[in-house]
């Protein structure tokens, strides 16, 4: 899975995610992703995840 695709592929349906690459000064773990989360847990971020897991499926 390449995570800079998917942080495009989130972000044009309203979700943020952190792509692996940006952690690294040689652009490597294209495989990886940080999801940060900082409120309580609402249907809204359950919705998001289940779009998230869709997107990521369909790769």
């Amino acid at each position: 899975m390449d995570s800079l695709k998917l942080f495009q592929m989130a972000l044009a349906q309203g979700i943020s995610i952190a792509p692996g690459p940006i952690f690294s000064p040689t652009q490597r773990f294209r495989n990886c992703i940080r999801l940060n989360y900082g409120s309580p847990w609402n249907e809204a971020a359950e919705k998001a995840m289940e779009t998230l897991g869709r997107i990521i499926r369909s790769f």
